[in-house]
Protein backbone atom coordinates (compact mmCIF):
# COMPACT_ATOMS: atom_id res chain seq x y z
CA UNK A 1 0.00 0.00 0.00
CA UNK A 2 2.77 2.44 0.91
CA UNK A 3 4.68 1.54 -2.11
CA UNK A 4 1.56 2.28 -4.29
CA UNK A 5 1.22 5.41 -3.15
CA UNK A 6 4.55 6.29 -2.88
CA UNK A 7 4.53 5.73 -7.06
CA UNK A 8 1.72 7.50 -7.54
CA UNK A 9 3.16 10.47 -5.29
CA UNK A 10 6.49 10.46 -7.94
CA UNK A 11 3.75 10.06 -10.90
CA UNK A 12 2.81 12.96 -9.91
CA UNK A 13 5.63 14.93 -9.39
CA UNK A 14 6.93 13.69 -12.84
CA UNK A 15 3.62 15.15 -14.40
CA UNK A 16 3.86 18.40 -12.47
CA UNK A 17 7.96 18.81 -13.63
CA UNK A 18 6.51 17.86 -17.58
CA UNK A 19 3.99 20.50 -17.64
CA UNK A 20 6.75 22.90 -16.29
CA UNK A 21 8.91 22.04 -19.21
CA UNK A 22 6.52 22.18 -21.77
CA UNK A 23 5.05 25.58 -20.53
CA UNK A 24 8.99 27.25 -20.54
CA UNK A 25 9.37 25.51 -24.08
CA UNK A 26 6.50 27.66 -24.98
CA UNK A 27 7.26 30.67 -22.93
CA UNK A 28 10.81 30.34 -25.32
CA UNK A 29 8.97 29.96 -27.94
CA UNK A 30 7.00 32.99 -27.13
CA UNK A 31 10.00 35.22 -26.39
CA UNK A 32 11.54 34.61 -29.97
CA UNK A 33 8.03 35.28 -31.88
CA UNK A 34 7.79 38.29 -30.37
CA UNK A 35 11.26 39.43 -31.04
CA UNK A 36 11.94 41.78 -34.40
CA UNK A 37 11.70 39.12 -37.82
CA UNK A 38 14.27 37.27 -37.83
CA UNK A 39 14.39 33.85 -40.08
CA UNK A 40 14.48 31.82 -36.85
CA UNK A 41 11.26 33.96 -35.72
CA UNK A 42 9.25 33.17 -38.63
CA UNK A 43 10.43 29.43 -38.17
CA UNK A 44 9.49 29.39 -34.98
CA UNK A 45 6.07 31.08 -35.44
CA UNK A 46 5.16 28.22 -38.12
CA UNK A 47 6.20 25.40 -35.40
CA UNK A 48 4.12 27.12 -32.82
CA UNK A 49 1.48 27.89 -35.12
CA UNK A 50 0.87 25.50 -37.96
CA UNK A 51 3.47 22.88 -37.71
CA UNK A 52 2.49 21.72 -34.10
CA UNK A 53 -0.23 19.07 -35.03
CA UNK A 54 -0.07 17.23 -31.92
CA UNK A 55 -1.66 20.43 -30.35
CA UNK A 56 -4.57 19.50 -30.00
CA UNK A 57 -4.15 16.14 -28.62
CA UNK A 58 -2.07 18.37 -26.18
CA UNK A 59 -5.44 20.81 -25.28
CA UNK A 60 -7.50 17.75 -24.71
CA UNK A 61 -5.19 15.95 -22.18
CA UNK A 62 -4.69 18.68 -20.51
CA UNK A 63 -8.63 19.35 -20.16
CA UNK A 64 -8.79 16.03 -18.58
CA UNK A 65 -6.27 16.90 -15.91
CA UNK A 66 -8.73 19.76 -14.68
CA UNK A 67 -11.01 16.96 -12.85
CA UNK A 68 -10.92 17.24 -8.98
CA UNK A 69 -9.35 13.29 -8.92
CA UNK A 70 -5.87 15.10 -9.22
CA UNK A 71 -3.92 17.28 -6.85
CA UNK A 72 -4.11 20.97 -6.61
CA UNK A 73 -1.23 21.58 -8.31
CA UNK A 74 -1.63 19.33 -11.59
CA UNK A 75 -4.71 21.02 -11.96
CA UNK A 76 -3.09 24.87 -11.68
CA UNK A 77 -0.10 23.62 -14.25
CA UNK A 78 -2.88 22.46 -16.38
CA UNK A 79 -4.25 25.52 -16.38
CA UNK A 80 -1.53 27.48 -16.74
CA UNK A 81 -0.39 25.57 -19.79
CA UNK A 82 -3.61 25.71 -21.22
CA UNK A 83 -3.49 29.77 -20.95
CA UNK A 84 -0.05 29.82 -22.81
CA UNK A 85 -1.60 27.28 -25.46
CA UNK A 86 -4.86 29.10 -26.47
CA UNK A 87 -3.49 32.45 -26.85
CA UNK A 88 -1.42 30.75 -29.54
CA UNK A 89 -4.32 29.00 -31.29
CA UNK A 90 -6.19 30.02 -34.58
CA UNK A 91 -9.88 30.80 -34.50
CA UNK A 92 -10.39 27.77 -36.12
CA UNK A 93 -8.80 25.53 -33.25
CA UNK A 94 -10.34 27.44 -30.43
CA UNK A 95 -13.62 26.37 -32.61
CA UNK A 96 -12.79 23.13 -32.14
CA UNK A 97 -11.55 23.22 -28.47
CA UNK A 98 -15.16 24.86 -27.20
CA UNK A 99 -16.47 22.28 -29.49
CA UNK A 100 -14.77 19.33 -27.84
CA UNK A 101 -15.57 20.67 -24.24
CA UNK A 102 -19.37 21.33 -25.46
CA UNK A 103 -19.66 17.91 -27.08
CA UNK A 104 -17.91 15.78 -23.92
CA UNK A 105 -20.56 17.98 -21.53
CA UNK A 106 -23.37 17.32 -23.45
CA UNK A 107 -22.26 13.35 -23.42
CA UNK A 108 -21.34 13.54 -19.75
CA UNK A 109 -24.96 15.65 -19.30
CA UNK A 110 -26.67 12.78 -20.67
CA UNK A 111 -24.79 9.43 -18.72
CA UNK A 112 -26.60 7.94 -15.97
CA UNK A 113 -23.65 9.17 -13.72
CA UNK A 114 -23.42 12.27 -13.34
CA UNK A 115 -20.21 12.46 -10.97
CA UNK A 116 -18.00 11.17 -13.49
CA UNK A 117 -18.25 14.10 -15.50
CA UNK A 118 -15.58 14.43 -18.47
CA UNK A 119 -13.56 17.39 -17.12
CA UNK A 120 -15.07 18.59 -13.49
CA UNK A 121 -16.08 15.48 -11.41
CA UNK A 122 -16.84 16.66 -7.68
CA UNK A 123 -15.81 13.72 -5.08
CA UNK A 124 -18.68 12.67 -2.53
CA UNK A 125 -21.48 13.61 -4.76
CA UNK A 126 -24.45 11.50 -4.29
CA UNK A 127 -25.71 9.36 -7.32
CA UNK A 128 -29.12 8.29 -7.48
CA UNK A 129 -28.34 4.98 -6.54
CA UNK A 130 -27.14 5.62 -3.53
CA UNK A 131 -29.77 7.92 -2.33
CA UNK A 132 -32.39 5.51 -2.78
CA UNK A 133 -30.69 2.85 -0.82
Amino acid sequence: HDQNQAQILTIQNDLIYLLSLIANLLDTADIQIKKPQTNSTINMRNIVGTQWKEKMELVGKLLLLLNSYNSSEIRQRAVDLLKKIIVQLSIQDLTHVALHVKTTHEQAAAQSHPQLGPYFPRRKQSTNSTQQQ
